[in-house]
């Protein structure tokens, strides 16, 4: 903080150390997580603290975990996404092992998912399908309950559409992350070209 560190993106991931151990290979202690959003939070350092949810072989019991520490922690942001598959990764090495299966070829499927445009201006329910079933579950079923998990935490006041690059154009723009995150959606969904163009400007400007 002292240095002018501004904010501090962590890749949670779960709050299930079971989830941590066997579907991703973290490397993390639940309880470790637990401490150091407590004092990114207590430095004055925004602190986001993303999840993947649904992860492989997630359960009603993992989710609870995962919706527990992020409660109990309350960072500043937490970005939910659903699990991906990319080349080189445990899951896109071993995917059958994970509980996923293509729906089309294996090649196709890693060329799609590398070109894959997450379009955050729109809901996941709204996003072209995956190219891949997680434990029987389909793209429609699975951003859906990444969409509701997601719903949730904002229903206990916290965010979960801010990541550190985003507090960084707020500061550029005089604005609190929340308030920036909302008057550039609004800029995006109305289309309002001279109003983006001012916001760059004024953000490359800082």
């Amino acid at each position: 903080k002292e240095s002018g560190c501004r904010a501090i993106f962590y890749g949670v991931e779960s709050g299930c150390q079971r989830i941590l151990d066997e579907s991703l290979n973290k490397g993390t202690n639940v309880e470790e997580i637990r401490e150091i959003l407590k004092r990114t939070r207590e430095a004055g350092i925004y602190t986001i603290g993303s999840v993947i949810y649904p992860c492989p072989a997630e359960t009603a019991e993992s989710r609870k975990e995962t919706l527990d520490l992020i409660l109990d922690t309350h960072p500043d942001s937490a970005p939910v996404q659903f699990p991906g598959l990319v080349p080189g990764s445990t899951w896109g090495d071993e995917p059958e092992r994970f509980g996923f299966k293509f729906t089309m070829s294996r090649e196709r499927a890693m060329r799609y998912g590398m070109t894959y445009k997450i379009k955050l201006i729109f809901p996941p329910k709204f996003w072209k399908p995956l190219p891949y079933l997680l434990d029987g579950r389909d793209s429609r079923a699975l951003m859906t309950e990444t969409g509701n998990f997601a719903k949730e935490l904002r229903s206990h006041g916290i965010s979960t559409n801010i990541a550190h690059d985003m507090v960084l154009m707020a500061d550029k723009m005089s604005m609190s992350p929340d308030d920036f995150h909302k008057h550039s959606m609004r800029l995006f969904y109305t289309g309002d070209r001279e109003g983006i163009k001012n916001m760059v400007e004024t953000i490359n400007a800082g």
